[in-house]
């Protein structure tokens, strides 16, 4: 029955087939007595009723006022035919994953298509295999929601500005696009300078050098999918860490075991001496040096240090916090408790 108006059930799930069937207003249907108005020429809020049939199961054979029924006169295919389209396509505008309950001859309809993605990228799973490989059409979905990319056709998922557009929404779109193209270095170079992340999803380049110091200068914890190689390399794990010095937890152990590595590290994070081996946290010259740039990373000095009078007091100047950290003994120094003061924290 509703397979002559274009729909696999009605587009409101406030109506029934039974409501259907008894006579219910177009407004209960799914769409405004304004857009009625405008497909019959009846006034704004004028009822329309569904036909009676001889049985339930009969086919609607169209809209018709009291008057119509009355004289039990029945639209014209091209009218019925008129009317479902406009329905859906006014659904689809309200909601583009009302294409769902289209026909199959509508969700072939590249106006309805088009419109239904242009409200809702993913309501692309609903076209038909045709329209998912229409260009315009795709391009349109990916712009409205990236994960439409996924319902795109093997061809267009290959498309580079396809992909972008999408990549240029969510960077994880890019898992939905073809293996070539996620192995094609150029492309992929363009890709991680917009999301470092993307890496992830080309693990073939991993192991090209100016990829993955492009992608970790984009987003330093994309580190973490470099090669083992690349994750012991001192310019690239800088690179990262100077983006987000939490990427240093991806570098390899060896890297973090350099002192002179982890001094340049440290002198530009501090906080970053966390990270480092036990061995560091009891250097000095290393935990000086992260304690001037932040205070607080007296809190990963080892406990020798932490009784150092001149590292505590270093870092009392840098943040008063760090008070807490600091041994019983010097917790209880005068003038490291009045430098603290000096610096904001209040100690007692």
């Amino acid at each position: 029955m509703f397979g002559q108006l274009g729909l696999n059930r009605p587009l409101r799930r406030g109506l029934t087939i039974r409501d259907a069937e008894e006579g219910s207003t177009l407004r209960d249907a799914a769409i405004s007595g304004s857009l009625a108005g405008k497909l019959y020429g009846l006034e704004v809020g004028e009822e329309m009723k569904w036909a009676q049939t001889d049985s339930p199961a009969d086919s609607i054979s169209g809209f018709r006022d009291d008057d119509d029924i009355a004289d039990d006169a029945t639209m014209t295919a091209e009218k019925e035919e008129k009317a479902s389209r406009e329905i859906v396509l006014a659904a689809v505008q309200e909601n583009g994953r009302e294409l769902e309950f289209a026909s199959e001859k509508l969700k072939a309809d590249s106006e309805i298509v088009l419109a239904a993605v242009q409200n809702d990228g993913a309501a692309l799973e609903f076209a038909s295999e045709k329209l998912k490989a229409d260009r315009e059409i795709v391009l349109a979905a990916v712009q409205r929601h990236w994960a439409a990319l996924q319902f795109a056709s093997e061809g267009l998922k290959a498309d580079r500005e396809i992909v972008l557009a999408a990549v240029q929404k969510i960077g994880d779109a890019l898992q939905f696009a073809s293996e070539g193209l996620k192995a094609d270095r150029n492309f992929m170079l363009a890709v991680v300078q917009i999301y470092g992340y993307a890496l992830r999803f080309a693990p073939e380049l991993k192991d090209d050098r100016e990829i993955v110091k492009a992608a970790v200068q984009k987003h330093g914890a994309a580190l973490e999918f470099a090669s083992k190689g690349l994750k012991a390399d001192s310019e690239i794990v800088l690179a990262a860490v100077q983006k987000d010095w939490a990427a240093l937890r991806f570098a390899s152990d060896e890297l973090k075991a350099d002192r002179e590595f982890m001094m340049a590290v440290v002198q530009k994070h501090g906080y970053a001496l966390q990270l480092a081996p036990e061995e560091l946290k009891a250097d000095r010259k290393v935990v000086l040096a992260a304690v001037q740039k932040d205070g607080y990373a007296l809190r990963f000095a080892s406990d020798e240090l932490k009784a150092d009078r001149e590292v505590v007091l270093a870092a009392v100047q840098k943040d008063a916090d760090a008070l807490q950290f600091a041994s019983d003994e010097l917790k209880a120094d005068s003038e490291i408790v009045l430098a603290a003061k000096k610096n904001g924290a209040g100690a007692q």
